[in-house]
């Protein structure tokens, strides 16, 4: 019995993925525009993604210093703006 149910399920779960389309319920996606060289919006980006998800989604490969370089803050402001842990000096 358990093989059958598990069958099915991995013969129905393609037909899900297919039903449910590219955009869930949506009738139409919209694009995304993405501007690499608008440094104030992907300054604003890396501000929330601080402050609203790298408590759950780390990124332990990401160099505070090269964050700084790459989005053109300075050192100051990265400590101030971005580093919130106590002993990081």
């Amino acid at each position: 019995m358990k093989k059958i149910i598990f069958t099915l399920l991995v013969l129905l779960a393609p037909v899900q993925v297919w039903a449910s389309g590219g955009c869930g319920q949506l009738p139409h996606c919209d694009a995304v525009d993405i501007d690499l060289s608008n440094q104030a919006s992907l300054q604003n980006g890396a501000r929330l993604f601080v402050n609203y998800c790298l408590s759950c989604h780390s990124a332990s490969f990401m160099r505070y210093n090269r964050l700084g370089a790459d989005l053109g803050i300075d050192d100051d402001k990265l400590l101030d703006n971005l580093m919130f842990v106590a002993d990081f000096r």
